[in-house]
Protein backbone atom coordinates (compact mmCIF):
# COMPACT_ATOMS: atom_id res chain seq x y z
CA UNK A 1 0.00 0.00 0.00
CA UNK A 2 1.75 2.95 -1.03
CA UNK A 3 2.28 6.24 1.98
CA UNK A 4 -0.41 9.38 1.24
CA UNK A 5 0.13 12.59 1.96
CA UNK A 6 -1.82 14.49 4.65
CA UNK A 7 -2.11 18.31 5.23
CA UNK A 8 -3.31 19.17 8.89
CA UNK A 9 -4.25 22.79 10.58
CA UNK A 10 -4.95 24.14 14.05
CA UNK A 11 -4.83 26.39 16.60
CA UNK A 12 -2.05 26.94 19.55
CA UNK A 13 -2.90 27.52 22.45
CA UNK A 14 -1.99 31.73 21.96
CA UNK A 15 -4.65 31.59 18.81
CA UNK A 16 -1.55 31.32 16.24
CA UNK A 17 -1.87 29.08 13.19
CA UNK A 18 -0.28 25.88 12.61
CA UNK A 19 0.31 23.78 9.86
CA UNK A 20 2.08 21.06 8.59
CA UNK A 21 2.20 17.95 6.92
CA UNK A 22 2.26 14.22 8.23
CA UNK A 23 2.81 10.69 6.04
CA UNK A 24 0.41 7.80 6.84
CA UNK A 25 -1.16 4.91 5.10
CA UNK A 26 -4.62 6.00 5.59
CA UNK A 27 -6.61 8.94 7.33
CA UNK A 28 -6.93 6.80 10.46
CA UNK A 29 -3.25 6.26 10.84
CA UNK A 30 -2.49 9.72 9.46
CA UNK A 31 -5.10 11.40 12.82
CA UNK A 32 -2.98 9.05 15.00
CA UNK A 33 0.10 11.06 14.05
CA UNK A 34 -1.39 14.23 14.05
CA UNK A 35 -3.04 13.90 17.81
CA UNK A 36 0.32 12.86 18.89
CA UNK A 37 1.83 15.71 17.55
CA UNK A 38 -0.92 18.38 19.02
CA UNK A 39 -0.51 17.12 22.05
CA UNK A 40 3.83 17.16 22.28
CA UNK A 41 3.40 20.29 20.55
CA UNK A 42 0.46 21.91 22.48
CA UNK A 43 -1.94 22.77 19.36
CA UNK A 44 -5.61 21.69 18.95
CA UNK A 45 -6.13 20.03 15.07
CA UNK A 46 -9.02 21.53 12.83
CA UNK A 47 -8.39 19.75 9.62
CA UNK A 48 -6.92 16.82 8.36
CA UNK A 49 -6.64 16.61 4.29
CA UNK A 50 -5.18 14.54 1.74
CA UNK A 51 -3.26 15.72 -0.94
CA UNK A 52 -4.44 14.97 -4.49
CA UNK A 53 -2.10 13.84 -7.01
CA UNK A 54 -2.53 15.31 -10.33
CA UNK A 55 -0.37 12.88 -13.07
CA UNK A 56 -0.37 14.83 -16.60
CA UNK A 57 1.35 14.06 -19.76
CA UNK A 58 1.41 17.40 -22.37
CA UNK A 59 2.96 17.92 -26.12
CA UNK A 60 5.97 20.63 -25.76
CA UNK A 61 5.95 23.27 -28.41
CA UNK A 62 9.38 21.64 -29.92
CA UNK A 63 7.20 18.15 -29.96
CA UNK A 64 8.53 16.06 -26.97
CA UNK A 65 6.22 14.50 -24.81
CA UNK A 66 6.72 15.38 -21.13
CA UNK A 67 4.83 14.03 -18.30
CA UNK A 68 4.94 14.58 -14.59
CA UNK A 69 2.93 14.67 -11.50
CA UNK A 70 1.63 18.05 -9.77
CA UNK A 71 0.46 17.99 -5.83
Amino acid sequence: MAIKEFKFSGTSRVGQPVQGTVFAQNKRAANKKVATLAERHAFRPLEIQQRDIYIYKVRHPNGKIVQGEQK
